[in-house]
């Protein structure tokens, strides 16, 4: 990954790179020494998080997030379980950047996707085909997150053992269908883990158009891709 970022770096007006998977863990970094690694995993984890919540609340996937600032310029990419995040000077040439940071990214999304294969600790070619039908709907309470306005559902490790067994079902960055109790429904993406649990965020904006809130009881079953 190292060497991928050094690519980016080259160009004119980037000051460092970094990755960062779904749940903040620094994976690879390219930045001067005073930048400090918790403060980068924040960052990562943070930009992650906004990204998976845009997604759900515009229904479709988000590419960059853009953040200009009087001394420079932040620039995140999205890596479907993890994110790219660029340091830069404020007036950089964003299309020429863009000529190598996007097949960094196609790069970078690759890596990720196998590391987080390779802690499965068996191949996808081994895991057992079982019918999403077989699989009954697992009833999960929303909380207020850290965030304000910000709610989470998170789904145990007990369940997280059943749907392994769903071929083509990936942990991080999988699909989920959420029911609210209503009868409304929503597919929304698996961003990250928090103490042993995946989490599930919902922003006000998805909240709001569920009726769903604090302590509400929705069903959940796992997508897989083509769903």
């Amino acid at each position: 990954m190292e060497e991928v970022l050094h690519d980016i770096n080259a160009v004119v007006g980037v000051t460092g790179s970094f990755v960062c998977n779904s749940e903040g863990q620094l994976l690879a970094s390219a930045l001067p020494a005073l930048f400090d690694e918790a403060i980068l995993s924040i960052v990562g984890r943070t930009m992650a998080q906004t990204m998976a919540g845009l997604a759900t609340a515009r229904r479709r996937k988000v590419g960059d997030i853009d953040l200009v600032y009087s001394q420079g310029r932040f620039i995140a990419k999205n890596l479907g379980e993890g994110c790219l995040c660029i340091l830069c000077v404020r007036n950089i040439n964003v299309p020429l950047l863009n000529l190598t940071a996007n097949v960094a990214t196609r790069k970078l999304a690759k890596e990720i996707k196998a590391l987080g294969a390779a802690k499965l600790g068996k191949p996808a070619a081994t895991v057992m085909a079982v019918p999403l039908k077989q699989l009954p709907e697992e009833k999960l309470q929303v909380f207020k997150g850290f965030t304000e306005g910000v709610s989470t559902v998170e789904v145990d490790e007990s369940i997280v053992s059943r749907w392994r067994e769903i071929k083509g079902f990936e942990e991080i960055g999988a699909k989920v269908e959420l029911e609210a109790p209503g009868g409304e429904k929503i597919r929304v993406g698996v961003v990250g883990r928090r103490n042993l649990k995946l989490q599930v965020i919902l922003p006000p904006a998805t909240c709001e158009l569920m009726n769903l809130k604090s302590g509400d009881e929705v069903k959940m079953r796992p997508l897989i891709e083509g769903q």
